[in-house]
């Protein structure tokens, strides 16, 4: 049901079925990108997952690149890399 399907049935806003839903798609958005990542990582392109979740190949590459800056910017402290090119780490 939509949005404004629920919101007729109960005789309240928009607004108000969708802040009582903003978890449940919150969640949603969530396990979509989870799924995502997922068939990415088993090596299918981002044509091929846009067209089983019916989105545009842009967004598919939107949900990789958050994707690929959260494990960048979450490493642990204790992960050091080396730089060759200033010798130090």
């Amino acid at each position: 049901m939509t949005v404004e399907d629920i919101a007729f049935m109960l005789s309240v806003s928009n607004g108000v079925v969708s802040n009582w839903t903003t978890d449940l798609e919150s969640a949603k958005k969530e396990s979509e990108a989870e799924e995502i990542i997922e068939l990415w990582l088993k090596c299918k392109t981002q044509d091929e997952i846009a067209n089983i979740f019916g989105k545009t190949q842009g967004r598919i590459a939107q949900i990789i690149k958050n994707f690929k800056n959260e494990k960048i910017n979450n490493q642990p402290e204790s992960l050091q890399i080396y730089d060759i090119w200033q010798g130090n780490c």
